[in-house]
């Protein structure tokens, strides 16, 4: 009995094919559709990471009012794709001419594939749209490398920046040897 219902389980889990497995992934090179942030909301686009690697591993896009809240300016999906990877940290406002100084927020990173090589990255996104990405609405605080199976279309607003000061982005091409896009 206990086979057969072993035997049960492991074809179900066969048929249950996954987003990833299905989804339309382009194969050729992609280009972004949209921006990953809104630039009326920023002031410049920053190179950062190691500063021996070339080229840099990701950027920042400096906000033009950081540490206020809530969170208001827009995080975009650059082009339809699968939301991967999920996790929230928490962090804290630290700038004593802020009146929001000390105050905890919420600090998300996202994971979004969207060609079979390429993935971006978004980082210190604040808030999330939860009617775009609802099972992320449990994620518990201190919860990397949470892995889901989201799909997103090109432009959705996925979330919000700010109190952070800066959203970090990266696009990483994995069938390149030296793979970071920026």
């Amino acid at each position: 009995r206990s086979l057969v219902l072993l035997i049960s389980v492991l074809i179900l889990a066969c048929d249950d094919e996954s987003i990833l497995d299905t989804y339309p992934f382009p194969s050729e090179p992609v280009f972004f559709e949209h921006l990953p942030i809104d630039l009326t909301g920023v002031s410049s686009f920053v190179a950062m990471g190691d500063p021996n690697v070339t080229p840099k591993d990701h950027g920042g896009f400096p906000l033009k009012n950081p540490y206020t809240l809530p969170a208001n300016v827009p995080v975009i999906a650059v082009r339809s794709g699968v939301i991967i990877l999920a996790g929230r940290g928490t962090r804290y406002v630290n700038a004593s001419w802020s009146p929001y100084n000390g105050q905890a927020y919420d600090d998300y990173q996202l994971r979004l594939k969207i060609s079979e090589n390429v993935v971006v990255n978004y980082a210190h996104v604040s808030a999330l749209n939860f009617s775009i990405l609802p099972t992320l609405e449990d994620l518990e605080a201190d919860e990397t490398g949470h892995e889901v199976q989201i799909v997103v279309e090109s432009g959705d607003t996925l979330g919000w920046v700010g109190p952070h000061p800066a959203m970090d982005f990266s696009a990483t091409d994995f069938s390149l040897e030296l793979n970071f896009l920026n």
